[in-house]
């Protein structure tokens, strides 16, 4: 039987792992998985998450370290599992690994940033796929590398669709992510606060470091009675309620994917994103949500008032379902990389 051993540096709430726990309750239905965390940066609700036939190992290194125990016990792990497949989910785990295990080696390339990665090391994997077109490009142009593309899925038999598209009163809308300079947070409270005349409220759900900044920001400008920090909601509430809103805003300046754009297109909600990246791909270059440039809060400003006037088309919502379904399904992404483990090249 297929086994598949996964490692990541940490296990913490976040796109990726969000995407790899649903990646793995599915692979698990039809190979042998093993999840090997290296680092001590762990969220027990995201392995509560997972299914009980996945293996979770956790090595408890500390970030930073150079006690090399953890990564020793890392490669013993490796030849007592005899994994037929390791599969990184970040570039410099090739480096801490015997160069016997490179021929069985494959990376997914999350994001279109690329500080710190060099073509030796991308070459040392015997395969390497993009979340993305964008992010496939972006390796090729500065790299020479060559990655074939599987989308991030999500899980659409979990997330609970609206069925009264009427728009609420406010208009409700939200964004998704940890609270960092790049998921554009600014670009939408400045943008909203250009279309105070609107009738809205805006729920952001994420933490990070620029929570103070941002609740300044609003206390500043007399938005405390539209605006609610939610801080970080779990996967299945985030499924339960998206259908609650009628607009989702992805501001960011890059993503390498988007999640949350998909999750709202699978909850029937209007999208509104930046052309950041990948953002595009996933409303299918603006035929499905509403696209603005990144960084850009007058334009962002004027994308929200056309999906305001327009969040109560059903047309518009199911067409945008159907083909989140059809391109972002959580199986596709499954089966797509279970059939590349099984590869004969892949023989010990």
């Amino acid at each position: 039987m297929t086994k598949v051993a996964h490692i990541v540096w940490g296990f913490r709430t976040g796109g990726i792992e969000t995407m790899l726990v649903n990646i793995l309750n599915r692979q698990v239905e039809d190979i042998e998985v093993v999840l090997i965390i290296i680092n001590d940066l762990i969220e027990p609700q995201l392995i509560e998450l997972l299914d009980s036939r996945v293996k979770v190992v956790k090595l408890a290194r500390k970030v930073g370290s150079r006690n090399p125990l953890p990564l020793l016990r890392l490669n013993m792990l490796l030849l007592k599992e005899r994994p037929s497949v390791i599969h990184s989910h970040s570039f410099t785990v090739i480096n801490y690994l015997l160069p016997a295990f490179r021929k069985k080696s494959i990376l997914t390339y999350h994001t279109t940033l690329t500080d710190g990665v060099t073509r030796s090391v991308l070459q040392k994997y015997s395969r390497i796929y993009s979340i993305s077109k964008s992010v496939s490009k972006t390796l090729l142009e500065q790299f020479g590398v060559k990655s074939k593309v599987i989308y991030n899925g999500i899980m659409f038999s979990k997330i609970e669709s609206k069925e009264d598209i009427y728009p609420h009163n406010p208009i409700r809308i939200v964004q998704i992510g940890r609270l960092k300079s790049y998921k554009g947070h600014t670009t939408a409270l400045e943008a909203l606060s250009n279309i105070k005349d609107v009738n809205w409220h805006f729920d952001i759900i994420g933490e990070g470091e620029l929570l103070k900044e941002l609740t300044e920001y609003v206390i500043k400008n007399s938005l405390e009675d539209r605006v609610t920090f939610l801080g970080n909601k779990s996967q299945q509430y985030i499924f339960r309620h998206l259908k609650e809103y009628d607009i989702l805003l992805q501001p960011s300046l890059w993503e390498g994917f988007g999640l949350s754009v998909a999750e709202a297109m699978a909850a029937k909600v209007a999208v509104v994103v930046s052309d950041a990246d990948a953002l595009t791909e996933v409303v299918d270059n603006g035929e499905y949500g509403y696209v603005f440039r990144a960084g850009n809060s007058n334009l962002c400003a004027a994308s929200l008032r056309s999906a305001i006037d327009n969040c109560a088309s059903k047309d518009a919502l199911d067409k945008a379902y159907c083909f989140a379904l059809k391109s972002f399904d959580i199986n596709n992404t499954a089966t797509a990389y279970i059939n590349e483990y099984k590869d004969e090249s892949f023989a010990n």
